[in-house]
């Protein structure tokens, strides 16, 4: 038995996982001593005894990090390979990226590869190799047709993967912080460098702080707005859009609150539901309704004009004393790695969103156009 995935769909998560390893890895990406001290150290990191001092947590994370890369990879080659070739080829694959990651990491000063932490990726990556063909036997066995149901009575079409995949990684962006509610995208000093622009240019288009209320609450809206096209582009036409985008963002609020919590003040954790915050909320609720009553088509290119604005203004809107303590925040503890991969999310979000929306809209007969209700 085959499994029941499109391969595209697959693909790219497989490869958005790898990215998310790779970054989490190798952050943050500075302080690299020569290239050349590669072959003098060679692979000698993975013959040295066990490291005397480690912690369960990251003993549990580096496990946690790579097993979906491996399910990914069984899903993805089972449709093609015989079971043992599958399995073999997956955890070959999710090994040697780890070995090449750890080798990598003899260049950053502030890392410590270890053979330790190889074992525990490669353990990872065999357990989600195991939970893959789990799930094909549980298939074979009979479950495929109660999953077959299931599937069916959920509201989302048939190639909701990303879709799903990116309201998931949305709501793992909310728990780093951010100048706008719920926004994503914003471009920090180093991604400016790399991308050849001056921050002061930056700065000198930066809305002025008069106006920076009123922004937030306009972003907040216009996200909100693209979440909800983002729900309605990969549901079915008579599935409760609305109640979901609700539940989506009263997630969004709980994970944005439990992220908080490393600051001091009592009150941090609620201290992004501004006064704009809860202004663009309120607006965007009966904007959410009026987009049910749209063409599935035409509710979509709204959200994808809206996401374009909400993050363009997420860049250009200053970031107050909250805002700021909280970015500062994020860069200290020992989960500084967790919140720049986080971070990283958050940044890439809205160009991932942007592209799956106007793909969505640009299929080969597009999305359907029927008016819910109707």
């Amino acid at each position: 038995m085959r499994f029941p995935r499109r391969p595209s769909s697959l693909a790219i998560l497989a490869l958005a996982v790898v990215l998310a390893i790779v970054y989490a890895t190798l952050h943050p990406f500075s302080g690299w001593r020569p290239w050349s001290s590669l072959g003098a150290i060679g692979l000698g990191f993975f013959f040295e005894p066990w490291p005397r001092y480690w912690t369960r947590f990251d003993l549990l994370l580096n496990i946690a990090m790579y097993m979906p890369l491996g399910l990914l990879l069984a899903l993805l080659l089972r449709r093609h390979l015989p079971a043992w070739l599958c399995a073999l080829l997956a955890l070959l694959a999710a090994a040697m990226l780890s070995l090449l990651l750890e080798w990598l990491q003899t260049l950053l000063p502030g890392r410590v590869p270890s053979r330790l932490d190889w074992a525990a990726n490669t353990a990872g990556a065999l357990a989600g190799i195991t939970l893959a063909f789990g799930i094909e036997r549980l298939a074979a066995a009979g479950a495929g047709r109660w999953i077959a149901t299931l599937r069916h009575r959920l509201p989302f079409d048939e190639s909701a993967e990303l879709g799903i995949a990116l309201l998931l990684a949305w709501l793992v962006a909310q728990a780093a912080p951010q100048v706008i509610g719920f926004g994503t995208g914003r471009l920090g000093d180093a991604a400016l460098l790399v991308a050849g622009i001056d921050p002061a240019l930056i700065d000198a288009w930066r809305i002025p702080a008069r106006f920076a209320r009123l922004a937030e609450g306009v972003g907040v809206f216009m996200t909100v707005v693209a979440i909800g096209a983002l729900v309605r582009s990969i549901t079915h036409p008579a599935a409760p859009c609305f109640a979901i985008t609700v539940a989506v963002l009263l997630a969004a609020a709980a994970v944005r609150a439990a992220g908080a919590r490393w600051l001091p003040d009592a009150q941090a954790p609620f201290g992004w539901l501004s006064a704009a915050t809860q202004g663009g909320l309120l607006v965007s609720l009966p904007a959410l309704l009026a987009c049910g009553w749209l063409a599935r088509r035409h509710a979509i290119l709204i959200g994808l004009v809206a996401l374009v604005a909400a993050t363009a203004l997420h860049n250009l809107t200053p970031a107050n004393e909250y805002q700021r303590s909280m970015l500062a925040a994020a860069d200290q503890g020992e989960w500084a790695n967790i919140t720049a991969l986080i971070g990283a999310i958050g940044f890439a979000w809205p160009y991932a969103a942007i592209t799956f929306l106007a793909a969505r809209i640009s299929a080969p007969g597009g999305p359907p156009t029927i008016i819910d209700g109707q």
